[in-house]
């Protein structure tokens, strides 16, 4: 049996770089023009590849300097089409060209392929180049993605190798490399035997952690977000875990989680502390916004906010907004790790004077809750509440004194929280409520389910289809049994575009809105990406809101199309949209236009 070495399988990796379409410059002055094809590829993507990765395709239409110039471009890439073909199993390839100058137009240059017979990967041997003290884990090049027994392709073998190198890190060896690879090739059984070897380093476990550059922030706080005990086998991917949780504190300016650059001497076990270096930034920040619908007019908020004020991240914020339906302030504080890791303890004081299109309001609330985080997509909350409040409504005055507990559960597997592109978002609330309207007692209860999914469309997923819908329900003994505060309504920026504030559903016989105990709200967006900046986004949405706790068909739907450009600056989508009732009634306008920053869901 002949065996001949393994050339190029550590070298043509690098073939497979797909530098996506060709730059296309204006032909230089005088360049010489050229047209370029490939001949005996072995598969349509291997000429597609070959076209996106080669300098005469590249630089097809700039042209070249001359001919010396375009002869030197093809010899190169000749041997690169060489690696390109081992890189996909063709060990015994032949490439060559043929470039022609005829007396009258551009140049000729033709790329003759003979890649050969296509080798499997008949074994790929994961080795260790010295003994440890723990046992290793268990690997089979196969499991990781290796191709053996297919054609030895080096993208999947080269993954592999990757793919041993980041479970060692997992694992307690945090100084494990990989070494090199061999390899035999038999031209008789056109098969590859692949051996990659690795240094595993020393076992290692977590030793205790230090903090450097602290200021005000306490330490037991930042050990709360540790996701490892001292003494368990040291993993890299927990360093990175808890260097993106220290930052998400919003505490630091950078943060710096590592162990000792260079593996100590010995095969292990050993103990590595862990350091973290940390650069705190601003305890206090001001924040202004501004936002504008045709139905609503403009408003404007304001918050100050403190964090860190005991030195466990605790915040403290006061926050103002006017606007010509809504005056108000608010005071908000909040303790993280509240007694266990991801679990918050909130308060808010709430006053605000309400001129709405369905009710006139001045109210006072007051509110208690934990939220706990179950997985990074599951949260829980439970909390209470109390508000009292003034309503004025068509029918006269009415005072309200409330008490509830509010339970929440919510969902979010999407990608970000201003602009999402992919991913889906789910929320449940219930609210049972009990309190006095005037002189009568009441009890009610809501039920509200939120929903929204996003889908990315297009080869580059530069478009993202967008549905939104909502279904929520008061349980009550009929709708003058829940206060005007309490009640469900729709329309608005924020629910059905195109109809005014809270105008979705029935009326009184003045006209005004009179919310209703049961709401369904659909929304679709199609955004379209227009270059690296700006956007188009046609939607549709419809709603519908009813006095009874379950709407009575859905005669009662009013819908509305419309059109919003985006602008993607640095802090999130600036949009505005424009949107036109289907439906319209005496006191709806022609047409609504809102401006905020985020999309609209």
């Amino acid at each position: 049996m002949h065996w001949a070495a393994l050339l190029g399988l550590i070298g043509c990796t690098g073939c497979l770089h797909d530098a996506g379409p060709p730059a296309a410059p204006a032909e230089a002055a005088g360049a010489l023009r050229y047209t370029a094809t490939i001949e005996g590829a072995p598969t349509t993507a291997v000429a597609e590849l070959a076209e996106r990765s080669l300098l005469t395709f590249r630089l097809q239409a700039r042209g070249a300097r001359n001919r010396v110039s375009l002869l030197r471009r093809v010899k190169h890439d000749e041997a690169r089409l060489e690696g390109l073909l081992r890189s996909q199993g063709h060990y015994t390839p032949a490439v060559t060209s043929d470039v022609g100058f005829p007396p009258d137009g551009p140049a000729d240059v033709t790329f003759v392929l003979h890649p050969g017979p296509a080798y499997t990967l008949r074994e790929h041997a994961l080795v260790f180049d010295s003994p440890v003290t723990v046992r290793l884990p268990q690997f089979d090049a196969g499991a990781l993605g290796s191709p053996v027994g297919a054609a030895a392709r080096a993208r999947p073998i080269v993954r592999a190798e990757e793919a041993v190198v980041t479970a060692l890190h997992g694992e307690g060896y945090p100084y494990a490399a990989y070494l090199g690879r061999d390899g035999l090739a038999d031209p008789d059984t056109e098969t590859v035997t692949v051996t990659s070897t690795f240094a595993p380093g020393p076992f290692a476990v977590f030793g205790p952690v230090r903090f450097v550059g602290l200021e005000t922030v306490r330490e037991p706080y930042l050990l709360t977000y540790r996701s490892w005990e001292e003494r368990s086998p040291l993993d890299r991917r927990a360093l990175d875990t808890y260097q993106e949780r220290l930052m998400a504190t919003e505490l630091f300016r950078t943060v710096s989680v590592r162990i000792p650059g260079e593996a100590p001497a010995g095969n292990g076990p050993v103990t590595l502390p862990v350091v973290v270096t940390a650069e705190e930034g601003p305890r206090r920040r001001f924040e202004a916004g501004a936002r504008y619908d045709t139905d609503l007019g403009p408003a404007g908020r304001a918050s100050w906010r403190h964090r860190n004020v005991f030195g466990a991240n605790e915040s403290l914020q006061v926050q103002m907004q006017v606007g010509r339906v809504k005056q108000g302030a608010a005071l908000d504080m909040r303790k993280p790790q509240f007694r266990r890791p991801g679990q918050e303890l909130a308060g808010k004081l709430d006053v605000a004077r309400t001129d709405d299109h369905a009710f006139d309001a001045r109210t006072a609330t007051g509110s208690v809750g934990l939220t706990r985080r179950l997985t990074p997509r599951w949260a829980i909350g439970l909390g209470g509440f109390v508000e009292v409040s003034t309503i004025d409504e068509p029918v006269g005055t009415i005072d309200a004194s409330l008490v509830g507990v509010a339970a929440s559960a919510t969902y979010d597997a999407t990608d970000r929280a201003l602009d999402p592109t992919t991913g889906h978002r789910l929320e449940f609330e219930a609210v049972p409520v009990a309190g006095r309207l005037d002189d009568r007692r009441v009890t009610f209860g809501r039920i509200d389910a939120r929903g929204s999914i996003y889908r990315p469309v297009g080869a580059r997923a530069r478009h993202v289809a967008a549905v939104r819908a909502r279904a929520a329900m008061v349980v009550s003994k009929d709708l003058e049994s829940v206060p005007a505060t309490r009640r469900l309504y729709a329309g608005g920026g924020g629910s059905v575009r195109g109809y005014a504030k809270s105008s979705v559903g029935p009326l009184g016989p003045d006209g005004t809105p009179t919310g209703g105990r049961s709401l369904l709200e659909l929304e679709a967006e199609f955004r379209i990406r227009v270059g690296e900046d700006f956007g188009i986004v046609p939607f549709v949405a419809a709603g519908i809101v009813s006095e009874d706790t379950v709407p009575d068909g859905l005669s009662g739907v009013q819908a509305a199309v419309g059109i919003g450009a985006r602008y993607f600056s640095r802090v999130g989508p600036i949009r505005v949209d424009l949107a036109v009732p289907l439906h319209a009634r005496a006191l709806d306008d022609s047409f609504a236009v809102y401006a905020s920053i985020g999309q609209a869901f």
